[in-house]
């Protein structure tokens, strides 16, 4: 008889919920030893050779060390999971790897194993780490439960039961030294290669012989002195070891040895130097250092510190272990210690929002915080004063706001924090009552988190033709198809032998040709999706882990496959031995795979939102861990459900942002683009006009920028806007006039409508005619509305009864509007529609609101039909609603074109300055036609900010200090005006004043430093490049980062920021993103080092060129780091963005170079004379840019000197 099976339990019908207690914050000296043991971590090799990954950390009873160093374990497993752990050693990125917790109790083990688990559980984010309690009886082998549950885990145990389970693995007959007796072990071989760490409680017990076995067992050679072994490598797994103790000693710690000066008898304890004194009245004793006959114990003057030798036996033994010990010194007084507030508010909020303003993060880890002081400023105008720790506040208009927060501690210390806050126009909803988002805001939303935060990635998109038409019998068939349930997809796909050697042959190259990590297909069926995978093991050898030397997995999985294997599968492929997982039907949702960056649709789908899901599967972007783009291959374009109509959601919203393959990819993986049929719906011929802020720009104020708040006219220039605000312009360029106009702004005392606007308004006031009214308060100076309005005015002026086709006709047949659409859609339409100004009935008559004041609202549609802003508005319409080429992705033009060339030329955002000058005359009148010459506007289309531009940043810091350096003192204006790719319109355009540039903290101070050392420096090049290796290599352990700017450097930098600048151009450390190597100093260097020399011969230089006109040690940097061979100098030229050198058609510019060198040594000689110059001609300088000329454009010298000499 066969027991049912038992039911499991049900939740329970109701469960309290309850608040956990948030996390205290570590005081500072806890903060720098978890920093500490951070480092540790990450490090591939510790920078001290003599401590070698080993740490002991002193803090005394009840300061926090095992708090400190749990939360500093799983913060650095939250990092390691992110990918932010680069420069850690393979030991401790192992994902299966143990982390040791070692406790002298058991009662001291269940305390860090609840610490763990309570700490985990409020800060731990990393997937697949286990808490392995391994300690007490009846434990499993650790082996056994590794297998069992693959992962990370931290084992919490204690010597006596290490010993227990490691005794039977010692070889006692190997040899005297613990060491070698463990090392023959292949059962602790295992376990000690993959041991991240170990963690030693109460670590001054770990001179005792548990604790030596242990790390014996572990790897740790401790008797290297007694081997008489030169090299002293300890750590022979390169493990981390991390030791807490509040007594890092035993007994009293010192061990002084006595010494009597009259008979030289040594004395090793007080005791017995006592008795002698006592015996032997008139002998002189003296201290002297002991001397220790074990040599494992012996001082090593090369790495141990002075100290070590007045320790005892086994205090010395500790520190021995440890390699030294570390004090987190807290400051002296925390009475002048101030609380940090922390102000917690989105960056952006739209008007009548009810934004949550916080401050419950705030701390202070000495005291309690007793008060809270809030302040919201909006042009220094105080709008709120709240003692709240939290609130809601509505901002009831648009534009940017200053929040304060002062919160203040027990002992009256006060710190004071501001943020900024912008509040955007309130969204008017386009569709229902509903506001559901425009195709616009989606299309900007996903763009920001694709382009701006990196949260999504791009993508790059394909077709793979199937190659047949299948033919349905009805709508029902065609639906079973496009979910995978018709029958004929065995025999239509599964069977089509040349279709998935075509997705095969794809997948293959995507990963073997162009470095792609993670594939995920969709396949059309359970079958399909097995073939596939099998396929691939069998063809194409993904059959074996990578970690076994194969190519790495194939795998299936659909609904059908076990939950466990399905999930261990899932597994695999995050962690890469998988790299072809196939699937159908199960992958869609809640399947988290960060790195996915290939995607293969190897079916139709005919639902939006199935195919955003899978889409969605791979587009996850680097800043949360996933990848910097996505490559989206499918078989047959997938329709459009919402064609025609006005909202698009999903991957719809977004394909036209898709990027294509390139001809080469796209050839050589039997690619096809294929058109995104998406119609292009009926634009408004202006965007509806909302409210939004008066001042768009108001720094500086020769730049202001206003917006009319009830036309909406936005005027640019301080001249243009006190002119068309009402105000005298005469004074415009004096400096007490323009502080004069800013107070004006700041109070809200300044006219907030321009003149027509006001001049409407007081007509409009008088008539007593709501017609009237309305014209003046919605028309937007909309063309489509003014010249309506018009025809409605004279219609019933006139007593004519007109339909809505009458209306278009008059409309379309007036000049000034031809070319301009005009449907019930069209803004200007909408809007009187909107205003109930006009009626359109269901048979297109129409109906108008009663007009009762003729001459009056006759006079203001006259004022507006004059108003030259409405006819310009009208040229930039007509201009806007030109007809472009329909295609699948935006319309790019030729200044689009331009604009992306000479960004990537410069490495940035262009200058204003920059971009114009190099505008021919064709682009020029096409830019003023497209943008009327407006740089700014042009921009702001592309979303492009130039202020934030850190590479443009970076650019104009190198240039300045390159020109001081150059004249040896602090250049004039005039002087960096004249010369350099810079002028001061490029400066000002960053820092709105020249002054502001020179006088900030990123220049002033470094400059003084860089003008008075940079000969030095540059006379040590070899060692300050060593130096700036070693910096990168900290900043990067401090902030990690593929490459770092001027300002991030200067901030965080342990070296002075003008080591740098006196050896390489800022710039160039952009490059570092695409170097994958260990020595960045080495790499930075040879990069300066070639734009030198390319600058010098004025010529990109070949492989040989690079090794032989630069010094001994470039070229043998460069061997080192990228090796001998030419593929190897284009690996190189590749990594900084420099096309191949093109040896031919030189000779123009040969003989042009020869001219001027030529040129040049006849002065030389004529101020040096004849012998000078052939002795220079004949001694190389690769640090000389006229030697380096020389030898590159006369390689026989013979040649020159008759040239020269004839």
């Amino acid at each position: 008889m066969v027991d049912k099976q038992q039911k499991e339990p049900p939740l329970p019908e109701t469960t309290s919920l309850r608040t956990k207690k948030p996390l205290s914050r570590l005081y500072p000296f806890q903060t720098e030893g978890l920093i500490k043991i951070h480092n540790i971590l990450n490090n591939d090799i510790d920078d001290d050779e003599c401590r070698q990954k080993r740490i002991l950390l002193n803090l005394p009873t009840g300061a926090g060390k095992t708090r400190m160093t749990v939360q500093a374990i799983i913060e650095w497993l939250n990092f390691r999971a992110q990918g932010k752990c680069e420069t850690a050693h393979p030991q401790q990125l192992n994902p299966n790897g143990l982390i040791f917790w070692l406790a002298s109790t058991v009662e001291l083990c269940e305390q860090a194993s609840e610490s763990f688990r309570q700490i985990f559980e409020q800060i731990g984010i990393a997937d697949e780490v286990y808490l392995t309690n391994w300690f007490g009886s009846n434990r499993r082998d650790l082996r056994v439960i590794r297998n069992d549950n693959p992962g990370t885990h931290i084992v919490i145990t204690n010597t006596e039961h290490t010993n227990k389970k490691f005794r039977d693995y010692r070889n006692r007959e190997a040899g005297r030294f613990k060491f070698d007796q463990f090392a023959e072990s292949p059962e602790l071989q295992e376990i000690s290669n993959n041991t991240i760490a170990i963690v030693i409680d109460e670590a001054h017990d770990v001179s005792g012989e548990r604790y030596q076995d242990f790390l014996a067992s572990m790897g740790f050679d401790l008797n290297k002195n007694k081997r008489g072994k030169e090299k002293k490598i300890y750590n022979t797994k390169n493990i981390a070891l991390i030791g807490l103790t509040a007594t890092p000693y035993k007994g009293t710690g010192t061990a002084i040895w006595y010494q009597c000066t009259s008979c030289n008898q040594i004395f090793k304890d007080p005791r017995t130097r006592d008795r002698h004194i006592s015996k032997n009245y008139g002998h002189d004793i003296i201290e002297v250092e002991p001397h220790i006959n074990d040599d494992e114990f012996e001082i090593d003057n090369s790495c141990d510190p002075k100290y070590f030798s007045t320790l005892n036996v086994q205090t010395r033994k500790i520190h021995k272990t440890f390699g030294g010990v570390y004090l987190p010194i807290p400051s002296k007084s925390i009475s002048q210690a101030r609380p940090n507030g922390i102000i917690d508010i989105p960056l952006s909020a739209h008007v009548n929002d009810n934004v949550k303003i916080s401050a419950s993060n705030s701390y202070d880890p000495y005291s309690k915080i007793k008060s809270f002081s809030w302040e919201i400023l909006h042009f220094e105008k105080e709008l709120l004063n709240s003692h709240d720790e939290q609130f809601y506040y509505n901002f009831k208009t648009a534009g940017r706001y200053d929040v304060q927060l002062t919160v203040e501690n027990e002992r009256g210390i006060s710190h004071t924090v501001n943020q900024k806050i912008e509040i955007k126009p309130k969204i008017e909803s386009k569709i229902g009552e509903k506001s559901t988002g425009s195709l616009e805001d989606i299309k900007e939303f996903y763009d920001i988190l694709t382009h701006d935060q990196k949260i999504l990635c791009p993508i790059t998109y394909g077709v793979i033709d199937f190659g047949k038409i299948i033919k349905f019998n009805s709508a029902e068939e065609e639906k079973k198809w496009n979910l995978g349930k018709s029958k004929e997809e065995d025999d239509e796909v599964s069977n089509d032998v040349k279709y998935n050697e075509k997705i095969c042959d794809a997948v293959h190259k995507c990963i073997n040709e162009y470095g792609r990590d993670r594939v995920l297909l969709f396949a059309n069926s359970v079958k399909h999706s097995q073939e596939l995978a099998l396929i691939f093991r069998i063809k194409y050898g993904y059959d074996t882990d990578v970690e076994e030397g194969g190519k790495g997995l194939s795998e299936s999985v659909d609904g059908m496959t076990n939950p466990g294997v399905r999930r261990k599968i899932i597994s695999d492929f995050r962690e890469g031995k998988i790299k072809i997982l196939s699937n159908f039907g199960v992958l869609t949702t809640g399947f988290d795979v960060p790195k996915i960056d290939t995607l293969f649709v190897c079916r139709d789908v005919g639902s939006n939102a199935l195919l955003t899901q899978m889409i969605g599967r791979g587009q996850r972007g680097e800043t949360p861990g996933g990848t910097k783009d996505l490559w989206l291959i499918m078989t047959d374009f997938p329709h459009v459900s919402s064609k025609g109509e006005k909202l698009r959601l999903g991957w719809e919203a977004l394909a036209e942002g898709w990027e294509k393959f390139s001809d080469e990819i796209k050839n050589n993986l039997n690619l096809s683009d294929h058109e995104i049929d998406i119609e292009k719906t009926e634009t408004d011929s202006e965007k509806d006009l909302v409210d939004h802020q008066f001042i768009m720009n108001i720094e500086p104020i020769t730049n202001l920028w206003l917006s009319c708040q009830t036309c909406k006219n936005e005027i640019r220039g301080l001249k243009n806007c006190l002119e068309k605000f009402g105000y005298k312009s005469e004074k415009a360029s004096e400096k007490s006039f323009q502080d004069a106009v800013l107070k004006k702004l700041k109070e809200n005392d300044f006219n907030r409508n321009c003149n027509l606007c006001r001049s409407l308004r007081d007509y409009a006031a008088k008539s007593g005619c709501e017609f009237t009214k309305l014209i003046v308060k919605e028309h937007k100076l909309d063309p489509i509305f003014i010249f309506a309005i018009n025809f409605i005015h004279g219609y019933q002026k006139q007593k004519i009864k007109v339909v809505w086709k009458d209306l278009v006709n008059d409309l379309k047949n007036t000049p000034s509007l031809k070319g301009l659409d005009v449907s019930p859609n069209t803004s200007g339409i909408k809007r009187l529609i909107s205003a109930k100004l006009l009626i359109i009935k269901n048979n297109n008559d129409l109906e108008f609101l009663k007009i009762k004041n003729i001459d009056a609202s006759g006079a203001v549609i006259s004022k507006l039909l004059n108003n030259p802003d409405v006819i310009s508005r009208i040229e930039n319409i007509l201009k806007e609603s030109k007809p472009r080429k329909k295609s699948s992705t935006t319309y790019i033009s030729d200044i689009d074109i331009f604009y992306s060339d000479l960004k990537k030329k410069f490495g940035h955002i262009p200058t204003e300055r920059q971009f114009k000058n190099k505008l021919n005359k064709t682009l020029e009148n096409q830019f003023n036609e497209m943008y009327n010459n407006d740089y700014p506007r042009f921009l702001h289309q592309k979303h492009e900010h130039i202020a934030a531009d850190q590479n443009l940043k970076d650019s104009l810091y190198e240039e300045y200090f390159e020109k001081c350096m150059k004249e040896n003192k602090p250049i004039t204006h005039e002087e960096l005006d004249k010369y350099g790719e810079y002028r001061l319109d490029d400066y000002k355009q960053i820092w709105t004043t020249i002054e502001k540039f020179e006088n900030s903290h990123y220049v002033k101070p470094i400059l003084t430093e860089v003008l008075e050392n940079h000969k030095k420096y540059k006379k040590n090049r070899d060692s300050e490049w060593e130096e700036i290796s070693k910096d990168i290599m900290n900043l990067k352990k401090k902030q990690p980062a593929n490459y770092y700017h001027y300002e991030t450097i200067k901030t965080h930098s342990q070296l002075h920021v003008s080591r740098y600048i006196c050896q390489m151009k800022i710039s160039d450390l952009r490059f570092l993103k695409n170097y994958h190597g260990k020595d960045a100093g080495k790499f930075l260097q040879l990069v300066s080092d070639f734009f030198r020399l390319q600058k010098c011969i004025d010529v990109t230089p070949t492989k040989d060129e690079f090794t032989e006109l630069t010094s001994s040690l470039t070229t043998g940097n460069f061997m080192s780091e990228f090796g001998i061979k030419e593929e190897d100098y284009l690996r190189f030229l590749k990594i900084i963005s420099i096309d191949p050198p093109d040896i031919l058609g030189q000779s123009e510019h040969i003989k042009k170079m020869q001219k001027e060198i030529i040129e040049e040594l006849k002065k030389f000689e004529k101020k040096k004379g004849r012998e000078k110059t052939e002795i220079y001609i004949e001694m190389f300088a690769p640090d000389d840019r006229l030697s380096v000329q020389i030898k590159k454009y006369f390689p026989i010298i013979d040649e020159l000197k008759n040239l020269l000499w004839e």
